[in-house]
């Protein structure tokens, strides 16, 4: 029997091993961007005759269920963004030629988006192809749905894309693969290799066909391929002849393609606007079979522009037992070579799942150990600090945390801005870090405030807290310098709680501070919190203090009409209040 033997130079740590009912397969990993939860989905297998596909998350230190098994399930594309979780799922429910089901995650367990896909493209519209590949991407929380199909009775392959209307499933792509012209006469159609993903209102889709791959954008009105027309033969190294392969975008947003050409070697190719741009180096070593997971995610990109890609290779047997190992490569720009980062050593593997979030490389193997009753599979799942780029984001916010006004501000934040969906677990840390500076900490929950769709509960709930109103307050009255004070204020003005209700009226209170006024009014203006303008109008007409109640009606006057509690203003026309308080109510509308 063979351990796991494992090395690595990205010092990966394991965060949970999944187990099955027998043995489990095909992982594929995501992590909350708004949480940084790790949740993998995989198939379960295999109790009687059916699998299930299942999803688990990582929560308070276990790892749970997400939602009911996917009964008969042979495996799924799992993703996260802010709008939810989602799964697509490959199944053999409805026909031995298998359909897909997308579901989403509404709280409690998975609800299916519309009707069960299936592949009708080919010469019987009752027989349908059977289903070798697909791809689901999220854009805007819009699901969109590419997969491939191969005629039951022939060779041709068909393509499909579809979108979730919120209703039904809609189609933006129906292509037999045989109809372009160097696929005429069609004898032989492959699928090894179908990738959907989205960025900034484009869908980048790479599809296998003959054994050429090719890749398409969709600007939401119509296909062109990359380049167009596309090259007789595709994306190739020096022979056209692709197993498997899958699409990545870097972060420049120009799509990239890892492919395994001949069954053993890997190479990569990156699209740079006009043609694709052959990425010195061979990934794999070439003596052995090579493939990525075409289905789900095989490539990361970390914020500083290293690319990562993981792969499997079959090994030759020792004595009757199966050799495999799963790897992680990079590529060094400064060398223009393949460094190795990761290497485990199992019965049999997979080729792993990766993902990123927060400085980190999140990571899921499926890996085999002969065991006393045969093949064992399990899931191990693993986590890496990324070595650069945790540590750039550090000096981009240090560099933030210096600027000394608006200007400087907005040359140094880019970076921050651009790398907030990786990072922003970042700023959570370092807010609650007693041990970091008054300034770090205030600038750390402006910005929490300043994109809050990287609010949680938790996240929330501390910025409304006693501690943090108490970090505000500190650097209103207590620290010099200006531009703290305007960040301590662009948070102020966003709180919604008795802490800040408190530190504001001290701010219109103090006659003294009359730099924080002005503050206070240039951050309040245009604001459409409801709870700010009733707060403003207690304090303009019942607060004791005629200096507070005048600062108040100042600022009342700014805000935006959404804001302004008219019922207050109504009341104090209609009840018997003073004819001095009635001119003023008056005159501040």
């Amino acid at each position: 029997m063979l351990s796991p033997k494992i090395s690595s130079a990205l010092n990966f740590e394991e965060i949970g091993v999944i187990s099955g009912r027998l043995s489990v397969y095909y992982p594929s990993i995501a992590v909350n961007p708004l949480n940084g939860e790790v949740c993998v989905a995989y198939q379960d297998c295999c109790e009687g005759s059916y699998a299930d596909v299942r999803v688990k998350c990582l929560r308070d230190g276990s790892w749970q269920d997400l939602g009911s098994p996917i009964r008969y399930g042979i495996y799924g594309d799992l993703q996260i963004d802010e709008s939810g979780y989602y799964i697509a799922v490959l199944d053999y429910a409805y026909s031995r030629n298998g359909s897909l089901r997308v579901l989403k995650f509404d709280g409690s367990d998975w609800v299916q988006l519309g009707e069960n896909m299936r592949a009708f493209m080919g010469g019987d519209e009752f027989i349908p192809d059977i289903i070798r590949n697909f791809s689901l991407t999220i854009s805007n929380g819009i699901p969109y749905l590419a997969f491939a199909g191969k005629e039951v009775y022939g060779n041709y392959v068909n393509l499909y894309v579809f979108y979730f209307d919120g209703t039904s499933w809609v189609e933006i792509k129906r292509n037999n693969i045989c109809a372009y012209p160097q696929f005429s006469p069609c004898y032989y159609a492959s699928t090894g290799g179908l990738g959907l993903l989205s960025r900034d209102g484009n869908l980048y889709l790479l599809w296998n066909g003959n054994n050429l791959i090719f890749v398409e954008r969709y600007n939401g009105f119509q296909w062109e391929f990359l380049p167009e027309p596309p090259p007789w033969w595709g994306i190739y190294r020096d022979y056209p002849d692709i197993d498997n392969a899958v699409i990545f975008l870097t972060n420049e947003g120009f799509p990239g393609v890892v492919y395994s050409q001949s069954k053993t070697r890997l190479f990569m190719d990156i699209w740079d606007g006009f043609n694709w741009v052959p990425i010195d180096g061979q990934i794999s070593e070439g003596a052995y079979l090579a493939g990525v997971t075409t289905h789900t995610k095989s490539v990361i990109v970390s914020p500083d522009g290293s690319i990562y890609v993981g792969y499997a290779e079959q090994l030759p047997s020792v004595g009757y037992l199966p050799q495999g190992r799963v790897l992680i490569k990079r590529y060094d720009v400064s060398t223009g070579s393949w460094v190795d980062e990761y290497e485990a050593l199992y019965n049999g593997a997979e080729s792993p799942s990766l993902a990123k979030y927060d400085g980190y490389i999140y990571m899921a193997e499926a890996g085999g150990k002969w065991e006393d009753w045969g093949m064992v599979y399990r899931i191990y799942v693993k986590r890496a600090e990324l070595p650069l780029g945790r540590a750039q984001f550090e000096e981009c916010f240090a560099r933030v945390v210096s600027s000394r006004d608006a200007l400087e501000n907005l040359r140094n934040k880019k970076c921050l801005v651009d790398n907030m969906v990786f990072y922003n677990g970042f700023l959570y840390d370092v807010l609650k870090d007693n041990s970091r500076t008054l300034r770090e900490r205030v600038f750390a929950g402006a910005y929490l405030f300043e994109f809050p769709q990287y609010l949680n509960e938790e996240r929330i709930s501390y910025l409304n807290s006693s501690e943090f109103v108490s970090l505000l307050s500190n650097a209103l009255f207590q620290e010099e310098d200006e531009y703290i004070k305007e960040k301590a204020t662009f948070s102020l003005v966003r709180e919604e709680n008795d802490y800040a209700k408190t530190l504001i009226t001290d701010v219109l209170s103090d006659e003294r501070r009359i730099g924080l006024f002005y503050i206070l009014k240039r951050h309040s203006t245009g604001s459409k919190s409801r709870w700010l303008g009733e707060l403003l109008f207690d304090l303009a007409f019942f607060h004791p203090y005629p200096y507070t109640r005048w600062n108040a009606k100042r600022i009342l006057s700014m805000i935006d009409t959404y804001a302004v509690p008219f019922d207050g203003f109504i009341n104090i026309f209609s009840k018997n209040y003073e004819l001095d308080m009635k001119a003023e109510a008056l005159q501040s509308l």
